[in-house]
């Protein structure tokens, strides 16, 4: 990953596009970028330094749903799927999250941007708060 780009801050509960690595002890580029939302935001290190971000990821492989994991469907939540930008029905797992540099290393704008040159996909609606907790209190420690 050469010469990446610091991008202005996100905001806690932004839905962006992200490159979620498949491992977090040893992150690495996967090959496509996926809805993410920003569960935490960490101010740069120094001057130059890029925020850091706790994000878990999305994905439209929505078969079996865990107790970690939340679903946003079209037809089932209408609101809340436009609010977040989504283009598929999207399960989130709260039980993967890794923490990246908010750079262009690993965000990019998505394919039809809403906000700009951008990475944000679009925000978390109040009614899915609910079971973002539930899945958050189900997360094995």
């Amino acid at each position: 990953m050469a010469n990446p780009v610091a991008l202005p801050a996100p905001r806690i509960g932004d839905v962006v596009w992200c490159w979620f690595p498949h491992d977090l002890v040893r992150p690495a580029k996967p090959p496509k970028p996926r809805p993410a939302i920003v569960l935490r935001v960490r101010e740069p290190a120094g001057a130059g330094a890029a925020y850091q971000v706790d994000v878990c990821q999305g994905t439209s492989q929505i078969g079996k749903l865990f107790p970690s994991e939340f679903l946003v469907a079209k037809q089932e939540h209408p609101d809340e799927y436009d609010s977040m930008g989504l283009s598929y029905d999207t399960k989130f797992d709260l039980g993967r999250i890794a923490t990246l540099d908010y750079t262009s290393d690993w965000f990019t704008t998505p394919p039809k941007p809403r906000f700009g040159r951008n990475p944000k996909l679009g925000s978390l609606h109040v009614a899915t708060l609910p079971r973002v907790k539930e899945a958050l209190r189900k997360v094995k420690k």
